[in-house]
This record gives structure tokens, C-alpha cells and sequence, in this order.
């Protein structure tokens, strides 16, 4: 496959990028505008299909634009706003590989890259789908996962000194704020890269429908391809195809653990901010907050238990070998326990969206 520019390895010499996991669902804030285009216009066609490779510092997501898969994306709301700063290579890399090498060199001195973002929905295939590779369609040598969720909304990017953009209004919602307002010039302000609309993004949050103005794809999940063709029932997947499975699970745990304690950071927030209300608006949000922060322990502890039993199937192609039949029910039914729990943590960052709305506007004590 041509490359473009600089691998990620190149770009990254002498950072450790082997402590960092590679994300299996990852922001696409610093990927180039041309490919973020090529996955809408192959998403009107069907499934979009990709080849993903991640080895150390080499992160390599490319869009086949001459293959899909059948089959189609079902649009559901969904609420987030959200900053990622980096200062060095290694945040850079941890928060944004998909494209990290082609921003690297703006980290220089002191300066800082930074994206404010604005998630309004989720574009995703029915619970349960798989492929393999022999129902793909087109040119598909290179294919190696489909992807199975698109996360759509605005953003922006931008680059400069740490003391213009650290703790500025948003770079998205706000990209320049005129001089003598006591914060950031466009001339302190590297501007690189924005899609969609501020004001059609914050209408789409509100009235929960997709927006044409505000469909960037900002994150995506990726589902790796099955082996083509139905295997015989007396020849199970190899055992490395399994354990790549399961592992890939443990991955997704992973992340959604991070996304969990970001939520919560985010009840201890709120609950702080509520003491500033008037006494009638107090009680209905703290209860609010209460169930919220019940819901996410409960997740917490399903989570743990999802890990565990993603352990044990890992350990269990280990001790006796590949079966196929038991451990296809194994992994099917873990992979949809696993996708419920994602849609449950999904649906408490909508609600407290909606809750830090309420708390922002409420009227102040006195």
C-alpha cells in the first residue's frame, strides 16, 4: 500500500509507543480530511471495509473504496462534547494515532495540539452482525476489519503555545476570539483541520436527529473479519484466530473501563456544581446524580465479570485446544453481552450531558 508520508514509527523514533494499547475504537480528529470523505461516500454504498494494522508506533487505517460489505447503518442519538490535548509524542500517540505521524512536528517547544469535538449520534450495524471475508464485495485483498459503528459530529484542530490554547473557550465552538478579550488570537492559533457546524451540531444534540451539517466521523469501531468461507465442522479456527477474538474483547473492556471512570469524574463534577443551585432545583438533580452514579458501579461490576469470562475463554484455547462449535457460542454470546454493556454506557453519557445542561442553566442559590 503507498504511503503518504512519514509511518507513525518514524515520526514517534524513541518513544515507547509498545506501552500503549492501540485503540480498538479510535478518534479520527487528526486523520486527513480526503479519508474521512472516503468513508461517507462508501458508507452510501454499504458496510464500509478497511484495512487497520497496528505494530508499535505504525498505525495504518486506510478506507478500500472499492469494496463493502451488504448491509446498512442505523442512526441513534448520542451526546458528547469533549477536549484531548496533547503536549508530546507519547499523548499524541496514546490520544490520536489514527494520523499522529503527520502532526508530530507541530509539537515543538512548548506547543501544544489540541481538539474540542461534539459527538450528536452513532451510526452502527444491528447487534450480532459479522462478516466474513468471502461476503465481501469488490477489491478486498487488503481487507481486514469492517467497521461497525461511526460516530458522527464536529470538530476542530488546532495547534500553538501551551499558554494560548490550555484552558481556552473551545476551539470548535469558539475558533477565534477577537484581540483584547483576554484569551487566545487567531494569530497565536494554528488552525488545521475542522468539519461541521457549531450551531447545527448543538441543534442536532438537542432535538436528537442527524444533521447533514454535522456528520463528520470522528470515531469508529472496528470488527475484525471471520475467515472466508464456513469452516467443516471437524476443522474449528485456528487457535491464534480465537485467542485474537478474545483478546480483541478484552480490548474493547478496556476502553469502555476508561470511558466508565471518565464518567464518573464527570457525577463528582456535577455534584460539586449542584451546591452552587437554588435549594427547589437541588433535590430532583442530586437524586438524578445518585441513580446515574448507581447505574455506572453497575456497569463497572458487569464489566469485571465480561473481563473475567473473556479470560477464561483465552485460557481455555490455551489448555485444550481449538473446538469450533463451543467456541463460536462462547464468543457470540460474550461479543453481544459485550455490545449491551457498551450501549449501556453510551446511554448514561447521554443522560448526564443532558444533566450538566440542567445543572449549567440552573438558577443560583439566593
Amino acid at each position: 500500500m503507498p504511503s503518504t508520508g512519514p509511518t507513525t514509527g518514524e515520526a514517534f523514533g524513541g518513544v515507547q509507543c509498545s506501552a500503549v494499547r492501540p485503540q480498538t475504537e479510535p478518534d479520527l480528529m487528526a486523520w486527513d480530511p480526503g479519508s474521512r470523505a472516503k468513508l461517507r461516500a462508501v458508507k452510501a454504498q454499504g458496510v464500509v471495509v478497511v484495512h487497520y494494522e497496528a505494530r508499535g508506533c505504525d498505525v495504518n487505517l486506510h478506507v478500500l473504496p472499492n469494496c463493502v460489505a451488504t448491509g446498512s447503518y442505523a442512526f441513534s442519538p448520542y451526546s458528547a462534547d469533549d477536549v484531548k490535548i496533547a503536549r508530546n509524542a507519547n499523548e499524541l500517540f496514546a490520544q490520536l494515532p489514527v494520523g499522529a505521524a503527520s502532526l508530530s512536528a507541530k509539537l515543538r517547544g512548548s506547543r501544544v495540539l489540541r481538539t474540542d469535538f461534539m459527538m450528536v449520534g452513532v451510526e452502527k450495524l444491528k447487534i450480532g452482525t459479522t462478516f466474513r471475508r468471502d461476503e465481501l464485495v469488490g477489491q478486498c485483498d487488503e481487507a481486514t476489519h469492517v467497521v461497525s459503528e461511526i460516530y458522527v459530529g464536529g470538530f476542530a484542530l488546532a495547534a500553538g503555545e501551551a499558554r494560548d490554547l490550555e484552558g481556552s473557550a473551545s476551539v470548535f465552538v469558539m475558533p477565534g476570539i477577537a484581540p483584547g478579550a483576554g484569551a487566545r488570537t487567531s494569530s497565536a492559533v494554528e488552525h488545521l483541520q475542522r468539519e461541521g457546524d457549531a450551531e447545527a451540531c448543538t441543534d442536532a444534540k438537542r432535538t436528537g436527529t442527524a444533521s447533514p451539517q454535522c456528520s463528520a466521523p470522528l470515531r469508529i469501531a472496528l470488527m475484525p473479519l471471520s475467515a472466508g468461507g464456513a469452516p467443516a465442522p471437524s476443522t474449528p479456527p485456528p487457535r491464534s484466530s480465537q485467542m485474537e477474538l478474545f483478546v480483541g474483547l478484552q480490548q474493547t473492556l478496556a476502553d469502555q473501563r476508561t470511558g466508565l471512570t471518565h464518567l464518573n469524574n464527570n457525577v463528582i463534577g456535577l455534584q460539586t456544581k449542584l451546591a452552587a443551585c437554588a435549594a427547589q432545583q437541588v433535590t430532583p438533580l442530586r437524586e438524578a446524580l445518585a441513580a446515574e452514579q448507581q447505574r455506572l458501579e453497575q456497569a463497572s461490576q458487569q464489566l469485571g465479570t465480561l473481563d473475567q469470562q473473556a479470560a477464561m475463554g483465552r485460557a481455555g484455547i490455551v489448555a485444550t485446544g481449538p473446538d469450533g462449535a463451543s467456541y463460536a457460542v462462547r464468543f457470540r454470546d460474550l461479543e453481544v453481552r459485550v455490545n449491551e454493556l457498551k450501549d449501556q454506557i453510551r446511554r448514561s453519557q447521554t443522560r448526564l450531558a443532558l444533566l450538566s445542561d440542567t445543572i449549567s442553566s440552573c438558577p443560583p442559590k439566593g
